[in-house]
């Protein structure tokens, strides 16, 4: 269970973290928020689809897994097997949280993810230097995460466009479990085709400006994914199924886009 605490000056003067090492932190997430700057990216490995939370607007995610509470992307021993990592977890266990009057945004940490550390001065990252200024790795992944905000909101801007055009409903998919058993996958969205090839040329200008046209086409192009989750979902639940059959799936590129210093 998460719980983010503000990072503070004066409080954590001598706190820091250990950097991650592999993705278990991930392993239940089905879906991954990504924005428009990861969508050729992400294409290469997974499905993109859309997903509404709590009935509010839509929201451009990486279809990790159909089903809920399992990443297939994420390999029993926390490797991570599709070659691009969404933005969202390299910075972990680090994220933005909106202030209370939510016109800014503070850094905060999970201090349960097992990683923070309350002295630092021997082992790990430092969060401050010892003259109290953020050292330059925290500035760089606060530096990260704000490029991220900033990622998600002409994500969102793109995704209501396509919304506003009624041009995303739902997608009617069905998976089986390991006992063969059918069963239908709820609360993803995708492109209506034949609405968007029936829209006249000013109003796919529209879309195209606001930075819809193109991600209405990805997300098309990204349904052919959904054979390699099959695949990878059914050498998971085979017996023992050896770490390099699961590497085979999702070879590619390991480009880090979004990317911070390391």
């Amino acid at each position: 269970m998460s719980r983010y605490m503000p990072i503070e000056a004066d409080l954590h003067a001598h706190a820091g973290w250990l950097p991650y090492t592999d993705y278990q932190f991930a392993a239940s997430d089905a879906l991954a928020p990504v924005t428009l700057e990861e969508v050729p990216h992400v294409l290469k490995a997974v499905p993109l689809a859309f997903r509404r939370l709590d009935g509010g607007p839509y929201q451009l995610v990486a279809v990790q897994a159909l089903t809920g509470g399992l990443n297939l992307c994420v390999a029993p021993d926390g490797r991570w097997l599709s070659g691009y990592v969404p933005a969202c977890y390299r910075a972990h266990p680090f994220r933005l949280q909106p202030c209370e009057d939510r016109r800014q945004w503070r850094l905060c940490v999970d201090v349960e993810s097992g990683l923070w550390l309350d002295d630092a001065r021997h082992q790990g990252e430092r969060c401050f230097t010892e003259a109290g200024v953020e050292s330059s790795r925290m500035a760089n992944i606060r530096a990260f995460l704000e490029k991220l905000i900033r990622g998600r909101v002409l994500a969102a801007r793109a995704v209501k466009a396509l919304a506003d055009e009624g041009l995303i409903q739902p997608w009617p998919l069905q998976t089986q479990d390991e006992h063969e058993q059918t069963r239908k996958v709820e609360g993803l969205y995708r492109i209506d085709e034949p609405a968007l090839n029936a829209l006249p040329a000013d109003r796919l200008a529209a879309l195209r400006d606001a930075g819809g046209l193109s991600l209405a086409y990805a997300q098309l192009f990204s349904q052919h994914r959904l054979d390699q989750l099959a695949q990878l979902y059914r050498l998971r639940h085979a017996v023992s199924p050896p770490a390099e059959s699961l590497d085979e799936w999702f070879e590619g590129d390991e480009e880090l886009y979004l990317d911070f210093d390391s």
